[in-house]
């Protein structure tokens, strides 16, 4: 773990994979930038977001030890969770594009889920957040979800394409 660490692409840098049950970069240090780079999951369909589970996500920012991280001009190909914010505070993600994801019909009935589908950017129990300049293209069930116990978020400046919801708060 080291803190203030830049991890750098060149712009056409890609990463292929998914994770079950876990991501690609799992970030635990303070002030940690991921900047260019091009993310592509490869098995979107079997990582849906059910019922609060978090699969195949690209970055994640989890818990104090985590705070001050920033995503910029990146790019995610099919991610149901492109960023995790999790009790982690001032998050930046900015510049950067999100393209693809899924989302069910709503359905009308009391006894199932009503919503699945791609929460591009999760963020639960965080503050001071801050998304802009990002462009979030298909149908993805949430675009940007500020859950449980977050605050103070920012979002500026982003263009919203065909999602369900674009911000869901």
């Amino acid at each position: 773990e080291k803190d203030n660490l830049l991890i750098k692409g060149n712009g056409t840098t890609t990463i292929y994979g998914y994770g079950a049950g876990n991501g690609f970069f799992d970030v635990k240090a303070k002030g940690v930038t991921i900047q260019g780079i091009v993310f592509i999951d490869n098995n979107p369909k079997n990582n849906l977001t059910y019922d609060g589970s978090v699969n195949g996500w690209g970055v994640r920012f989890a818990g104090s030890a985590a705070q001050g991280g920033v995503v910029d001009n990146c790019v995610f190909n099919n991610f149901n969770q492109a960023v995790v914010v999790s009790s982690c505070d001032y998050i930046t993600v900015k510049n950067s594009a999100f393209y693809g994801g899924y989302a069910t019909k709503l359905i009308n009935d009391p006894t199932v889920n009503k919503e699945q589908g791609s929460k591009v950017i999760s963020v639960m129990g965080s503050h001071y957040i801050t998304v802009l300049n990002n462009t979030f293209a298909g149908v993805v069930l949430d675009a940007i979800s500020i859950a449980g116990g977050s605050g103070d978020a920012k979002i500026l400046n982003n263009t919203f394409i065909n999602n369900v919801y674009s911000i869901f708060f």
